[in-house]
């Protein structure tokens, strides 16, 4: 199909249907048709996905996408769609050609708003998540779209102050309380709910929850993983920390502190890699909460210290997710506990199965990522998801993941 029978078939309403990729937009159904996609997701953070979109509209103001809430649904292999919710914050057009207009935009989480409103603030003997949730219900978009998942009660903090963004702010106070979140997404994709907690334990199963390794260069298009290797990286080993309680200068326990090793089972470290702070007056009142809040910081490091990283085809993929890798030579030796995965972070290239032959090149296109991906892991066997009228697409997803088993903290940047 060239390019001006695809620009007749988007007219006719039907182009979508049964494709690997669908778009709901405000615009109305099948105004923008999606030619490909690259996205990534990380836990404790946020999403984004951007778009190549094409339609037979050369007239789209782009002032009227920003801020609009759109719906990207990616096929699974049951013939069902997930759906990725979220809001434009950017839109560009690329270009025209033979009667289409390629747009491009890029969908994110609410959580993105909050680099855009900055405050100064004082919060005194409240907690971390009632901090929190103030600054988040300060914008329409959260309301009602976060919630807390905690094992345990969060202590006071005796002043808390904000002299930055809602995003840097936030981000920095889960951070120091050792919590992050995940996304879940509506089932009818008309929102997307931040989930914060403190254990991988509370994050969702995938559905089915096992994902099948198969050897690379397999024939089939594999709904799983065809890479899988493990990476340590050395860390710091001990952490001591030093504070001062000023509401009581006299007192001989004045003088606080902590020292934590880190975990054994990592080979021969290095013992003089310390990390030795002063954590400014009055960090904690409690024996109890310092120690926490160093376990906190070395669970960080032992986190990083361990990762595995996968590429393949798998659809239901997603960062915050548990999962069960199944039929790994070495892995399948392990205990069930040792097999069982959080996904910390996904990456996907993702080109649509549409009847089109190449259209035009323009600057800034996804067309270059998507080569590139394609090119550069084509023995990874990454999946070409077809259509009835043989139409063939592009899906490639890399996975970075830990064990379940090892507590998970988001890095303090």
């Amino acid at each position: 199909m060239n390019v001006q029978n695809l620009a007749a078939a988007l007219r006719g309403g039907l182009i979508q249907q049964d494709r690997l990729l669908k778009l709901d937009t405000p615009l109305g159904a099948n105004a923008l048709t999606v030619l490909r996609a690259v996205g990534r997701s990380t836990i404790g953070r946020d999403y984004a996905f951007t778009l190549d979109v094409v339609s037979p509209d050369n007239a789209i103001e782009l002032k009227k996408l920003i801020a609009q809430p759109v719906t990207l649904w990616l096929s699974q292999v049951n013939g069902q769609y997930r759906p990725i919710h979220g809001y434009i914050y950017t839109a560009r057009q690329l270009g025209v050609d033979g009667g289409l207009t390629t747009y491009q935009i890029t969908l994110q989480a609410w959580m993105h708003v909050l680099k855009f409103r900055r405050d100064q603030k004082i919060w005194i003997d409240k907690t971390a998540d009632d901090i929190v949730s103030d600054v988040l219900n300060q914008h329409p978009e959260a309301r009602g779209r976060f919630r807390f998942a905690l094992s345990q009660t969060l202590p006071n903090r005796s002043y808390t102050r904000q002299s930055e963004t809602d995003w840097h702010f936030v981000h920095r106070l889960l951070e120091s309380e050792g919590l992050f979140g995940y996304w879940e997404q509506a089932d009818d994709g008309q929102s997307h709910t931040l989930v914060i907690t403190d254990r991988l334990a509370a994050c969702p199963e995938l559905s089915p929850t096992t994902v099948s390794f198969y050897r690379g260069g397999t024939r089939i298009e594999a709904d799983g993983l065809t890479q899988w290797s493990g990476t340590r990286t050395l860390q710091s080993v001990t952490h001591t920390t030093r504070t001062f309680d000023y509401k009581n200068p006299s007192q001989p326990s004045n003088l606080k502190g902590t020292t934590l090793p880190t975990m054994g089972g990592q080979g021969e470290l290095p013992d003089q890699l310390e990390i030795y702070e002063y954590t400014g007056a009055y960090t904690f009142q409690q024996q109890q909460h310092g120690d926490r809040l160093s376990h906190i910081r070395m669970e960080e490091w032992e986190s990083r210290a361990k990762r595995f990283h996968g590429v393949g085809g798998a659809r239901a993929i997603d960062a915050g997710r548990r999962f069960v890798l199944s039929g790994h030579p070495v892995h399948d030796r392990d205990p069930a506990d040792q097999r069982e995965f959080a996904t910390i972070s996904v990456t996907w290239w993702i080109e649509n199965n549409l009847p089109a032959t190449r259209m035009r090149d323009f600057p800034h296109s996804l067309h270059r990522d998507i080569d590139k991906a394609r090119t550069n892991r084509s023995g990874n066997t990454p999946t070409t998801p077809s259509h009835d009228d043989d139409s063939a697409g592009f899906y490639l997803v890399e996975v970075e993941a830990q064990r379940v088993s090892v507590p998970y903290r988001s890095p303090f940047e």
